[in-house]
């Protein structure tokens, strides 16, 4: 039966032209590619939330903590995992201290992801699992691995939908990732490092433009022979509902051969009712880690910010959380960085120099114009002159 089939096939394939043979094979190479084409497909561009980075939302407020995790199997081989979790709280108010309990209709996060940590061009968005129907304050947690293909968080997005009485509204929300040092973060780093005081620090101060302590960052390093037991602590001189703050803050773990590897980090901590702490997270000796290395940016107001410093050695590090932290500061006072400000300079200088073009080109013309009407009244004047002789 089968060969009776294909003798047929053969049969009419003769009587096909060259011509009619060759387009047919053609368009079957064709097919072919366009298939091959949709499954190997990679984009080339990628779309990614239109949010901005805010101050300080006056209802909700979404903390997220990322931890670079690194551990080793039996054969020595290292996998890195990314502990992100998001703490939704309500804002309090100035009669209470107890968060007013919003109800979440909708929340959504993705992450914008690159496969070096030195990339500063995304690669790929990393999409993490939608919640609803929960309450303030509330805690999610997700996992970005690394164990078959590099992806390493730089931009995190968020967006929460929550009832305030019987009203919806919507908050939307944009972090930075401090996921390499610079140039210059690394310079200041060392600038740091090399001051007198900072020999035996075990915590980094953070000062107002009046050179008065507002914060104070803490590390801990627990020798476990193996393993460092590290954490860290954020103590605000002040909070409640009057003082308002937003902190963006990461760590690294600076190897013996100079590579800085994402550790412990915080983004838009701006609690109001209680201080920040991780511990207990666990670092390999096999990473040959030598100091722990921080960068902590302070929000004084929406787009006031100024960076500060910290760097110690993992044998130099206390074990546990002191109540009075040595501290190395910098005798400078801190210059807050204001792109508003910066912004609104440029405008202002650019709408002046318009305004001055303006203005010489409408005066070239005028001059032109009445220089013209000058020339024209000379001419009927010597006309006139002329028909009179």
């Amino acid at each position: 039966m089968k060969q009776n089939i294909f003798s047929k096939l053969n049969s009419k394939l003769e009587k096909l032209s060259k011509t009619t043979l060759i387009l047919i094979l053609v368009v079957y190479a064709l097919i072919l590619g366009g298939v091959y084409a949709l499954v190997t497909v990679t984009r080339s561009y990628l779309v990614t939330p239109e949010y901005e980075h805010v101050y300080f939302d006056e209802h909700v407020n979404p903390q997220i903590t990322i931890i670079g995790r690194r551990t080793y199997d039996d054969e020595d081989k290292m996998t890195l995992k990314y502990s992100v979790n998001v703490s939704i709280y309500g804002r309090i108010n100035a009669s209470s201290t107890v968060d007013p309990g919003y109800s979440l209709t909708d929340f959504k996060m993705s992450a914008a992801t690159v496969s070096s940590l030195t990339s500063k061009s995304p690669s790929n968005m990393y999409y993490f699992t939608e919640y609803k129907t929960y309450t303030t304050p509330t805690t999610h947690y997700f996992t970005i691995d690394n164990s078959s293909v590099n992806q390493h968080p730089i931009t995190l997005y968020t967006m929460i939908q929550y009832k305030k009485g019987s009203n919806t509204a919507i908050s939307t929300y944009r972090e930075d990732v401090f996921l390499y040092p610079e140039a210059s973060d690394i310079a200041k780093i060392d600038e740091y490092f090399s001051l007198a005081s900072s020999e035996n620090a075990t915590s980094r101060n953070i000062v107002n433009k009046n050179s008065e302590q507002i914060a104070n960052v803490q590390f801990i390093a627990s020798d476990q022979t193996s393993s460092y037991s590290s954490g860290v602590k954020i103590t605000m001189q002040n909070l409640g509902y009057n003082y308002k703050h937003h902190i963006d803050m990461q760590s690294w773990i600076l190897t013996e051969d100079g590579k800085y590897l994402p550790f412990i980090g915080v983004y838009s901590y701006s609690q109001q009712k209680s201080n920040y702490t991780q511990s207990g997270i666990s670092i390999d000796k096999r990473l040959n880690p030598k100091y722990i290395v921080s960068k902590v940016r302070y929000y004084f107001s929406d787009g006031e910010y100024s960076d500060f410093y910290f760097k110690q050695s993992f044998d130099k590090l206390p074990s546990s959380f002191q109540s009075a932290p040595s501290a190395a500061d910098n005798e400078e006072n801190p210059q807050p960085n204001n792109n508003k400000a910066l912004t609104i300079a440029l405008l202002v200088g650019l709408i002046v120099v318009v305004l001055g073009l303006s203005t010489t080109f409408a005066i070239i013309i005028i001059r032109k114009k009445n220089n013209s009407v000058v020339t024209e009244e000379n001419i009927e004047d010597k006309n006139d002159e002329a028909k009179q002789e």
